[in-house]
């Protein structure tokens, strides 16, 4: 979303940033980057994307300090959770993919044939 809300614009005061601080917020809860007039002259992708990057990691050391070990839990159950949530969608594909393939037999096709250039 960054990337898109700069793309190929050169003048930062043209940057969409309230839209991409709006998204931005939906996955990690920065508020507003304040910036002076100065600042936005001079500003950069690059500049913009490390004042986001050391405002998140100010926000998750202060959710380290309040939850403690707790994170780490927290942490393991989310990546868990997102591996079987990938691990299911790749086997449900790899399942589609099968049933297709079985269904070229039908249509007088190799299914090896089919299986490599699918």
């Amino acid at each position: 979303m960054l990337c898109n809300a700069l793309s190929g614009i050169e003048n930062p005061r043209e940057w969409d940033l309230p839209m991409m601080f709006e998204h931005l917020n939906t996955i990690i809860p920065l508020g507003e980057l304040e910036f002076t007039e100065e600042e936005i002259k001079n500003l950069s992708s690059d500049h913009l994307k490390d004042k986001i990057y050391e405002k998140a990691l100010t926000l998750y050391e202060e959710k380290e300090d309040e939850l403690g070990e707790q994170i780490r839990e927290i942490e393991r159950v989310i990546l868990l959770k997102v591996i079987e949530k990938k691990w299911m969608d790749h086997l449900d594909n790899m399942d589609q993919m099968r049933q297709g393939i079985n269904l070229q037999s039908y249509g007088q096709r190799n299914p090896l044939v089919e299986y490599i250039s699918f």
